[in-house]
């Protein structure tokens, strides 16, 4: 087959191209712009810190005229109604308990759902669908607002659907102990007969029979007959009763106490916040483990290695930068979360720091909450001082991701 003839070669002809002037016009107008959006970004954010510093910080460092001294009384004060003696200390305290609980369960919880989906993925056909819907699923949940996980916490983990009682009277207690109380004639001593439940009948009072103080020491009771008169023996007065006396019933609880339902306590909490950041830690342990040089996987395989013992030694050593960096800045998130806290905690009528899993708390953003929507004035700038507080301790989580980090990085090199 003959070839058609090749073209003649023109030394004027010369492709069209576009005009370096506009190119460079173009690339100077989105510089600008993005240069413009930054600017204006960065400038909001300082009016709003100068703002908060402006407001707060008289409350911890003083004053000009005063002169500048730390007072640390802000964070070591109890929630107060006069402004001058109010502080943050026991919401510090709920958001510590409740974010530490919440990362013990999620980072083992989130790290190792994203180890079975990356390092044992399946090969079946069905299988694999079924794994990327479950990712599809996961990454969904990862926008759904922290209000709808609120709702979700506040069924599943305080109330429980209603299948194991209430919350003031569950269905399974450990570490509970219920007595009948009593007040002894001199009203200074605390006289408990050891009770089953809450709603046990008060028994018979006898004279001579053996009861607990409030200290736990075992004294003998002395029942007093309707006619009788008072012993004039202090240490008799405060171990006598009345024949009619009417007692209350108290629980007492150790400091493994444990119900279900859960109800308004630090781990119902710390469960709903789970489901908050969870999605965020699986989808961040994910990239880091993705971020691993399959040449590794393959050099430990050929060795003769059990997938696990890739993983364990040589993949999830190489992650760890990636994934203690995504699981402390989720961490972060949750502390600054109120709206799933604000339904599963007693919120704002809390008067002592939490001892246990079962205490009762609140936390750092519904504290500010409420300062804020005070209706006295003196508030506001209590609110300023504890957004401070708030975003140092931001910073130390922060601060602790990077050193994080940057260690484990070195320890690889």
């Amino acid at each position: 087959m003959k070839m058609p003839p090749a073209p003649e070669w023109n030394p004027d002809f010369h492709y069209p191209q576009k005009s370096s002037d506009g190119r460079r016009r173009s690339e100077r107008f989105f510089r600008l712009l993005c240069t413009g959006v930054s600017g204006i970004s960065l400038l909001i954010l300082i009016t709003l810190v100068t703002a908060i510093l402006f407001q707060g910080l008289p409350r911890i460092i003083g004053s000009a005229t005063e002169g500048f001294k730390f007072d640390f009384s802000f964070m070591l004060s109890m929630p107060s109604s006069d402004p001058e003696k109010a502080g943050i200390f026991l919401a510090l305290c709920g958001t510590i308990w409740v974010c530490v609980t919440c990362a013990i369960v999620t980072m083992p919880l989130g790290v190792a759902t994203a180890i079975f989906l990356e390092e044992y993925q399946p090969k079946n056909r069905y299988l694999g669908v079924i794994h990327r819907w479950f990712e599809l699923l996961i990454s969904n949940l990862a926008g759904v607002p922290s209000i709808v996980y609120g709702l979700v916490g506040l069924t599943v983990f305080v109330y429980m659907f209603g299948l194991l009682g209430t919350v003031n009277r569950p269905n399974f207690e450990i570490g509970s102990s219920y007595y009948h109380q009593y007040l002894s004639l001199d009203r200074k001593r605390t006289l408990r007969i050891p009770a089953a439940s809450s709603e046990s009948t008060p028994p018979k009072l006898v004279s001579g029979m053996n009861v607990l103080t409030a200290d736990g020491r075992t004294v003998k009771l002395n029942v007093l007959e309707s006619g009788q008169a008072r012993p004039k023996d202090p240490e008799l007065l405060r171990r006598s009763l009345k024949q009619n006396s009417k007692s209350s019933v108290t629980k007492e609880k150790s400091w493994y106490y444990m119900q279900l339902p859960l109800g308004y306590s630090v781990l119902a909490g710390s469960l709903t916040l789970m489901l908050v950041v969870l999605p965020v830690v699986i989808i961040s342990s994910q990239e880091a483990l993705r971020a691993v040089p399959s040449s590794l996987r393959d050099g430990g395989l050929g060795m003769g290695c059990t997938p696990w013992q890739v993983v364990w030694n040589i993949t999830l050593p190489s992650a760890t930068p990636g994934i203690m960096t995504g699981s402390i800045l989720a961490m972060s998130r949750a502390m600054g979360e109120a709206a799933p806290i604000l339904l599963v905690s007693s919120a704002l009528y809390v008067s002592n720091v939490p001892s246990s899993l079962m205490s009762r708390y609140t936390i750092m953003p519904l504290q500010i909450y409420q300062w804020a929507d005070d209706h006295n004035r003196d508030f506001y700038s209590l609110a300023a001082t504890g957004i401070i507080v708030l975003l140092v301790v931001l910073l130390i989580f922060n601060s602790i991701a990077v050193f994080v980090r940057q260690r484990s990085q070195k320890k690889i090199r």
